[in-house]
Formats: C-alpha cells, structure tokens, sequence
C-alpha cells in the first residue's frame, strides 16, 4: 500500500501503528512527476485528496479549487497513464447542497447556488471530481466508483468539523467557568441536522464500494440516524461529563437546514453500520480531550 499525502492537515504520528504496511510518500497531488511515481505499478486508487473544513470553503477557496479541480486532472491523467484498473473518487455530500428530499439517494441533482459565495468552492470542485472521474474512467477503468461521504467523524479527525469544533467550544467554556452550567456559544440557532457515520463503518462501505460496487456508479455511505445540532451539541456536553447550555448565533450562509443520506444502494452491497452516534461519540472524543488538555497545559 502506498500514501500520497502532504499532512496539511494530518499528523504522520496517527499512522505509527500501521506503519510497516505502507509506504508513505509526501507531496503534493498537483505535482504530475510526483503522483505518476505514487501511482505506479498500483491496482486501485482511492482519491481522498481535498481541503476539507467548512472554515477553509470560505477562508481559502482558491486553494480549495486548485487541490480538488487540478489535483484531479493529475491523478486521474497518471492512473490512465499507469494503466491502473480501478479508480475510487471520494466526492461530498456537498454536492447537492440544499437537497429537494431528504433522506436524499444519489439520484439527487447536483447544486451550485451561488458561485459568489465562497463556501462552494469545495462542492464545485467536487462536481467537477464526480464529471472527470466518469469521463476519464467510462473506458480507461475496469471500475470507476464514486462515494459520497456523510459527515464522517473519528479519533483525530482534525477540528475543522463540526463535532470537534462543539467539543473544544465546550471545553473552553468549563475551562473559563469552573462551576455551575457553562455557556457555550453554538453556530445557528441549532435546528439544522445531520447524520453522522464512524469512521470503522465508512471504511467498511467505501471498501465496498469499490470491490463490490458497479462500473461508473454513486454510492452514499453514511447513517440514517437525523440528529439536530442541538441536540448533538448536548449529546458531545455529556460524553464530556459537562452541563452546557447552548447560546446561538448567525449562522454562516449557505448553511444547509437538512442532509440525511439514503443508503439503499449500498445496503445492497451488505453493508450496515455498526457504531451507535453515543458508541461513536465516546471514540472520537478522546483525542479532542487530550489536544485540549495539551493546548491549555502549554
């Protein structure tokens, strides 16, 4: 196995337990040389490669573009090139933004609103990623798959998302208010929802994907389970062991009020997720606990 990756926004040290299985190559995907050497001599590529995080959308959407929209070209240009069978694009569930359905299947059309509004810099670059991965791939792969993430959560995930993000507003206010219900500021007034899929079950559906799944098909891997951010926030305060009581504010535009997935279509390919939101939650926020607790000890 091998890892083309620049640690933008990981940490080599999250991987030292797996490290005599692969082989680790750092870079960036825009270098042509460079990722026809990663990809050299591969059976299948999985194509993870994005500026995540809703603060990046806005903050630095040239980037974003040229990561998701240029990256691609490179990748899939040297895949064909190096004759590599199968190809596996990770999209988003951003796709489509404001779905006119939800639960929503992959059928859903896919939306820009507004190309001025910086935060779908990321949703556009990945249109574009599901249209060249089709095109390039009708012919060049014997299976070119596209997976749609659902709001994918875990141990040291980074805290550009929304569950760290509430953990660590969270810890910040106990901190600053050592007794009585703490007063922890939450993005919108709370009522927009989400579902949330563990990490152990999305590797289990992407794999899928790509063993099982169809020629130039979409696949929505993620859970069922709807949850408000609210509520999330007051489920994130207990797995913490703290009382919080949640103040709103605006939210940013573009904000999407619902996103569930339908996973029907990779239900049929066996899949089923095992973790429960709760299960999950007292998984991942252990490593949020321990960078807190290093920040503030620094």
């Amino acid at each position: 196995m091998r890892i083309l990756d620049n640690q933008l926004r990981g940490a080599q040290e999250h991987l030292r337990g797996a490290a005599s299985d692969f082989d680790i190559i750092l870079g960036d995907i825009r270098d042509p040389d460079l990722v026809r050497r990663a990809v050299e001599g591969c059976e299948e590529v999985y194509h993870l490669a994005a500026i995540n995080g809703t603060k990046n959308f806005y903050e630095i959407p040239r980037q974003v573009l040229e990561v998701g929209i240029i990256g691609t070209h490179v990748l899939l240009d040297a895949a064909i090139r190096s004759n590599v069978p199968r190809f596996l694009f990770m999209s988003s569930s951003e796709v489509y933004q404001t779905p006119a359905s939800v639960p929503t299947d992959e059928s859903a059309s896919l939306l820009l609103p507004d190309s001025l509004n910086a935060r779908y810099s990321y949703g556009g670059s990945k249109i574009a990623g599901e249209l060249m991965t089709i095109n390039y791939g009708r012919d060049a792969f014997e299976r070119a798959v596209i997976v749609r993430p659902h709001n994918v959560y875990g141990p040291n995930m980074g805290f550009d998302h929304v569950i760290p993000e509430l953990a660590m507003k969270i810890m910040r206010a106990r901190r600053a208010q050592t007794s009585g219900i703490v007063e922890a500021p939450l993005q919108g007034d709370g009522s927009a929802t989400r579902a949330f899929v563990y990490i152990d079950d999305f590797v289990d559906g992407a794999l899928r994907a790509m063993t099982a799944g169809d020629h130039l098909s979409i696949y929505h891997v993620g859970a069922e389970e709807e949850i408000a951010i609210i509520r999330l926030a007051e489920l994130i305060a207990e797995t913490l062991g703290v009382e919080a009581r949640f103040t709103p504010s605006a939210a940013p535009s573009g904000q999407t009020q619902r996103r569930c997935p339908d996973i029907s279509r990779i239900r049929a390919l066996g899949y089923a997720p095992q973790t429960s939101l709760r299960d999950g939650l007292r998984l991942a926020l252990g490593s949020v606990r321990a960078h807190f607790e290093r920040s503030t000890a620094a």
